[in-house]
């Protein structure tokens, strides 16, 4: 194997295990801190019409703290849209948001990360093949 694909499979890696522990995380505080979460959004009614998915299985679970760690991230347009109420984002405990807003953000950049890194392999090192 070149050093090109070398790091490619090294940097895949790297990022599969990056992408299971951030997995690992996301559903202990999906199963372990749900109904505190859930009574934080207790007035929007986006999470309140997915609040069946706390009983549904860890795939619905990891999509309604998805959805929380979305509204905590991105909560200007939501809030101007109606999708969620502003007395819950600004009742939101400080360290709470700031570890939903990490989540979210460090699960975009493994999705970036995951994507440039395909991008690269299609151009830079399959075109040998």
């Amino acid at each position: 194997m070149t050093l090109g694909k070398d790091i490619f499979l090294y940097l895949g890696c790297a990022l599969f295990l990056a992408m299971f522990i951030w997995l690992g995380i996301a559903l202990r505080i999906a199963y372990t801190r749900m109904d505190e979460l859930l009574a934080y959004f207790e007035n929007s009614s986006f999470i309140s019409s997915k609040a069946w998915y706390r009983d549904a299985g860890p795939r619905y679970r990891l999509l309604l703290f998805g959805a929380m760690a979305g509204c905590a991230t991105f909560n200007a347009y939501q809030i101007r849209h109606g999708i969620i109420s502003a007395e819950d984002i600004k009742n939101l405990p400080q360290p709470v948001r700031r570890m939903l807003v990490r989540m979210h953000l460090v699960n975009l950049a493994l999705i970036a990360a995951l994507v440039t890194l395909i991008v690269v392999a299609k151009i830079w090192i399959f075109e040998e093949w």
